[in-house]
């Protein structure tokens, strides 16, 4: 009815509207509406990286205290209650356009995340690099095996099409039987 039309009206305005990119103090941009754009202009915004994401977050004097709000509470109007939060549609949480924020309760916005990414430590990958050269190691060894056989073979002419492994286990079995 009249309510779902009123939606449709609000939806077509937040998706028609042009971002604009704010510049956050550590060489990060964060995506905001054109309508927003000069409001959160004013204050000096920084990079806050949490476990998942990173956000756009400013010190903001409210009721003569300085708090730390983040862009999209801002947005949102800060702080959301009855156990609601903001949610990144899109999991980015430096893309603070409204089409890409919406409320939700905590177990919906958990579900919104993407898979944590697992960083080796430093032992790891240390562990991972010294793998590495050992794998390379042993390939290189297989190449020079395995021209090695390659000159064995033409030099008592048998052909390439002929098994190696054949080949040197008939050998093997000969020289045992010379003794």
């Amino acid at each position: 009815g009249l309510l779902n039309a009123k939606r449709r009206i609000h939806m077509k305005r937040r998706c028609n509207t042009m971002a604009k990119l704010i510049q956050l103090n550590n060489g990060f941009v964060c995506q905001v509406d054109d309508e927003w754009y000069d409001r959160l202009n004013k204050h000096r915004w920084s990079l806050h990286r949490s476990a998942q994401t990173h956000y756009a977050q400013s010190g903001i004097k409210i009721d003569g205290k300085l708090k730390v709000v983040r862009m999209h509470n801002f947005i949102m109007g800060s702080p959301p209650r009855n156990g609601m939060v903001v949610d990144h549609i899109d999991g980015n949480g430096l893309n603070n356009t409204t089409s890409n924020l919406r409320f939700t309760d905590t177990r919906t916005n958990i579900r919104n995340t993407r898979p944590r990414q697992v960083r080796p430590t430093e032992e790891e990958k240390m562990k991972l690099e010294v793998l590495k050269n050992k794998i390379q190691s042993l390939e290189l060894e297989r190449l020079e095996i395995q021209w090695q056989c390659q000159l064995m073979l033409e030099k008592f002419g048998i052909h390439k099409s002929t098994r190696m492994r054949s080949w040197l286990q008939t050998y093997s079995l000969e020289t045992e039987s010379d003794k």
